[in-house]
């Protein structure tokens, strides 16, 4: 056996299962059946235990324990071996074997010369050299000190006693946390010869300068496998030994520090800012320890950044343009230098950004030094007391005006730019500056104005703003230098309004009648209007600007509404005529303004105003409905209602066909009425009794059918204003003449019996 492995064997009686587990002296009072099956106590790993193996009853079983690590000396160790049938009752036996691990005198190598290095160390690696007791075998390979000293100091990795803290065998075995290539900087059971020196090289193995590493290398004799426990062991390879021998002996760890080929000159020779830093750039100054330097500069964004060798050789990260770092630059002499960065487009504060040089000598081995990082803000140049506004309204006719205070006196940038051009853009100073995606780079654009420190009022009257758009208004201050280290105020956003509205929105001044609507606004400015009375009813939403101007769904005669009439910014009153109005409809008037241009007429850019209701309130109702008193003949028939007030009525017959067209104003003049002046009436006076009129001479023909219609007005009215109300119904298809039901509310249809009323004939 050895600190990592054993064997042991047994032979069952029946078949069964089994459970093995190695503990030490500490752990061995607390084995039981339960826990040997629950794998709680031993060492950990799982080469090194068996959890419910099963094995034939009769047949020798031989196992070999892996990786148990146990520890040199004084402390013992026993396996605990539980033994049961396959019923899995907790009826069988236990047993236990006592091991007694080698001592640290047993190894089978040793060191006539320990490691030592031959020449410095480099960022590529080492060179050391040794000297054996015996042929064997050697592994070698480098650590870096802060990994190897978070180890646990043991001693079962066989290290020289006077170096107490050493690293596990198998680490270094299996290339286990090493650095560099396993190719170049790593060597893997390289036979050795007793009494003889070697000197190994370690190449390609990537180290930091300043870094602290250890160099170990491991020794083990030629005969590091056990023929007696494994016969075959001398025909396997030294591969496949090595993870079951562990009986050799690790080196001291030799220290292995690569210098830096050049570093900062001390006490004061650190990078510094001394110039600046401004929007443009900044100087540094610095002395190297050494001279035949090269240097690099780069400033990285302060939330961003990347510390490494690679990083600022590169430029990663790096902030600006090409100008805004320095590449290589050699410092020759071991003085002072100063290296400007510029064009760098530094954002002022509290933008932060970081500063980072390197050093190394013209070998370029990546093997220089790193400064500090220097952080650091850009003051503001300039900035706001008070903040850009807009001045007034900002149109095609008017431009634009911003009002702004500076703290200090410098220059100002400020242009505009639509709201698709500012999406488009990122907002940044140089962009600003350079007026990038601008509306008008003609007329809506201010560059490096010089302004003193007190309140400005910037105008652009030549700003051609479209109405009923949206821009973005950038505007920018810093003070003379032109070093980008001003402040950028935030965008503001300008809705463009209506190229014209209402101060008072459109309003009736009168009540409206079937022929006449009366109303008034005031609009903002001069311009023109347009104004349409339409159905309410067919309005799904209100009309478009283009529908306004072209009357679309106007009712009435041209004179019901206005197209393009001129107006001023004073109240206009307008009088619609001829609109022929529906008593008892609803409609809707809108009213339309826009600034006028004669050579931009049909821009569609002004106001809709918010609807006005227009109802004809009727001057006369019925109190009861029209209805038929007697069955109708071919002759005539008789009729029965009742006005609210007194006034005149209209009464006529037609044919059903026409009857759907019959209304207040063609019944006043008895347009499609049938039979003699007996079956009509026209304009007859009427007083709030109940009514009973008598038809003759009608003229009604066979199987045809008829709409008999009764209209009311008041007296005095406006024509029309009345009611007209639903059909009644003569049909002569049979001998049964029924009125049908009424279609509206107001109307009748059905025969009656009265009382007596006297019977008006015409």
């Amino acid at each position: 056996m050895t600190t990592n492995v054993f064997y042991f064997k047994f032979t069952p009686e029946v078949s069964g299962n089994f459970w093995a587990v190695v503990a030490d002296n500490a752990d061995e009072g607390f084995v039981t059946v339960w826990s040997i099956k629950s794998m709680q106590y031993g060492q950990p790993a799982a080469d090194c235990r068996r959890d419910g193996k099963f094995v034939t009853g009769g047949l020798e079983n031989t196992e070999e324990f892996l990786f148990c690590y146990f520890e040199r000396g004084p402390t013992t160790y026993k396996v605990f071996i539980y033994l049961e049938d396959t019923n899995g009752q907790e009826d069988g036996i236990m047993e236990t074997i006592g091991i007694i691990v080698p001592g640290s005198a047993e190894v089978s190598n040793e060191y006539l010369v320990r490691p030592y290095l031959v020449e410095p160390a480099t960022i590529r690696g080492a060179k050391v050299y040794f000297q054996v007791r015996r042929t064997g075998y050697a592994w070698a390979g480098l650590i870096e000190e802060s990994s190897w000293l978070t180890r646990r100091a043991v001693n079962n990795s066989n290290g020289n006693h006077a170096d107490r803290q050493s690293i596990e065998i198998y680490d270094i075995m299996f290339f286990v946390d090493m650095v560099g290539s396993d190719q170049f900087c790593y060597y893997s059971a390289v036979p050795i010869t007793a009494n003889a020196g070697y000197t190994w090289e370690f190449l390609n193995c990537g180290l930091t300068p300043g870094v602290r590493y250890r160099l170990f290398i491991y020794v083990i004799g030629e005969e590091y496998w056990d023929v007696a426990v494994d016969p075959d062991a001398v025909f396997r390879s030294p591969f496949w030994n090595q993870w079951h021998r562990d009986n050799g002996r690790v080196s001291n760890g030799v220290l292995v520090v690569p210098p830096f080929s050049n570093s900062w000159a001390w006490p004061d020779g650190e990078p510094y800012i001394s110039k600046g830093p401004h929007g443009m750039g900044l100087d540094v100054t610095f002395s190297t320890e050494r001279p035949q330097a090269l240097v690099w500069a780069i400033v990285q964004d302060a939330t961003s950044t990347n510390f490494t060798i690679n990083a600022v050789k590169t430029a990663q990260l790096a902030w600006g343009p090409g100008s805004c770092r320095q590449m290589g630059v050699p410092a020759l002499d071991a003085a002072q230098y100063t290296l400007t960065l510029f064009g760098c487009s530094l954002l002022p504060a509290p933008k932060q950004y970081v500063l980072i040089l390197y050093t190394e000598d013209q070998a370029v081995q990546n093997d220089g030094t790193l400064s500090d990082p220097i952080y650091f803000e850009v003051p503001v140049s300039n900035d706001f007391v008070i903040p850009p506004a807009v001045v007034g309204e900002a149109g095609l006719d008017t431009g634009i005006s911003l009002s702004f205070e500076a703290s200090s006196p410098g220059r100002v940038w400020l242009y505009l730019a639509t709201a698709a051009q500012a999406a488009a853009v990122s907002v940044t100073i140089p962009n600003v500056k350079d007026a990038l995606n601008a509306f008008d780079a003609t007329n809506c654009m201010v560059a490096g104005l010089e302004i003193p420190a007190s309140l400005q009022v910037i105008t652009l009257p030549s700003c051609p703003l479209v109405y009923l758009s949206s821009y973005v208004v950038y505007v920018y201050v810093e003070d003379s230098n032109d070093h980008f280290d001003g402040t950028l105020a935030t965008p503001l956003p300008i809705n463009v309004g209506a190229s014209n509205s209402f101060q008072v929105e459109p309003a009736l001044v009168s009540v409206p009648t079937t022929d006449q609507v009366d109303f008034r606004f005031t609009p903002t400015k001069s311009g023109r209007a347009w104004v349409v009375v339409t159905p309410a009813a067919s309005l799904v939403e209100p009309p478009t600007r283009s529908h306004m101007k072209a009357s679309i769904g106007a009712v009435g005669a041209l004179s019901c509404r206005v197209a393009g009439s001129q107006i001023t910014p004073v109240e206009q009153t307008y009088a619609l005529t001829g609109c022929m109005l529906d008593p008892g409809q609803i409609y809707a008037l809108y009213a339309y303004a826009e600034w006028h241009v004669e050579d931009q007429r049909d821009r569609g850019d002004g106001t809709l105003s918010r609807i006005v209701f227009v109802k004809v309130i009727r001057s006369n109702n019925f109190a009861v409905s029209p209805v038929l008193l007697t069955t109708p003949t071919l002759d005539g028939f008789d009729v029965r209602f009742q006005a609210m007030v007194s006034g005149r009525a209209w009464a006529m017959a037609v044919d059903a066909i026409g009857g759907s067209g019959v209304t207040s104003l063609s019944i006043r003049s008895l347009q499609g009425a049938l039979g003699g002046s007996s079956c009509q009436f026209q304009d007859f006076a009427i007083d709030a009794d109940l009514q009973v009129w008598n038809f003759t001479d009608c003229r009604f023909q066979e199987s045809k059918t008829y709409m008999i219609f009764i209209y009311i007005e008041a007296w005095p009215a406006v024509e029309g204003d009345g009611t007209l109300s639903g059909p009644m119904i003569a049909s002569f298809f049979d001998a049964s003449n029924v009125s049908a039901d009424d279609t509206d509310s107001e109307t009748g249809g059905e025969v009656l019996t009265v009382e007596e009323v006297p019977i008006v004939s015409n």
